[in-house]
């Protein structure tokens, strides 16, 4: 029998399972693995504002070491934003800054303009605790709309759901649906 065993196996060495202790941690794994992966996959924790109250989301391009999109404080001046950027300004540039501006440096000096794409970095902005600025970066808000939400926010108390935003004077149901995925109300 042994003969027909030898002929059958093809000559094939036979390998050790590891037995049950390699089995145990292979179903560990993917129970760990499973795991891992429905809890990043649902997770209910909102993702946290990368935009303070008090700061403005500016893009810094050309001559500087970390060009792209910066949070900086609302009273930041050209050369603050350049500065974090990497970047160096033959002189000082004091002028100040505002929320979707970008700044080319060229030849020492910095030239102001507009984001050619609008990016909300601070995404989702908390309806109870953004101030004006981070406002003014969503798509359809401009001053005087973040204005009115911060006002309202303040006289009335805070928002319970995205759809109160219909309460601020000059936003609407289209204004609504429009901001809500930018937007969210935390307790």
């Amino acid at each position: 029998m042994t003969a027909s065993r030898q002929s059958l196996d093809f000559g094939r060495r036979v390998r050790p399972s590891g037995g049950p202790k390699v089995r145990v941690m292979a179903g560990i794994l993917a129970v760990v693995t499973l795991a891992t992966w429905a809890v990043h996959r649902r997770s209910d924790r909102p993702v946290e504002p990368v935009v303070a109250a008090d700061e403005v989301v500016i893009e810094v391009r050309g001559a500087v070491s970390v060009p792209g999109f910066h949070p900086v404080a609302a009273s930041a001046t050209v050369s603050d934003a350049v500065l974090l950027a990497g970047g160096v300004l033959d002189l000082p540039d004091l002028r100040p800054l505002e929320p979707g501006q970008a700044i080319t440096v060229e030849g020492g000096a910095a030239h102001l303009g507009l984001m050619e794409d609008t990016l909300v970095v601070g995404i989702p902005v908390d309806l109870n605790r953004a101030g004006a600025p981070a406002f003014e970066a969503l798509p359809g808000i401009g001053r005087a709309r973040a204005d009115a939400i911060v006002s309202d926010r303040s006289e009335r108390g805070p928002f319970r759901s995205v759809e109160e935003l219909e309460r601020v004077r000059g936003v609407g149901p289209a204004t609504v649906e429009a901001l809500r995925p930018f937007v969210v109300v935390r307790r």
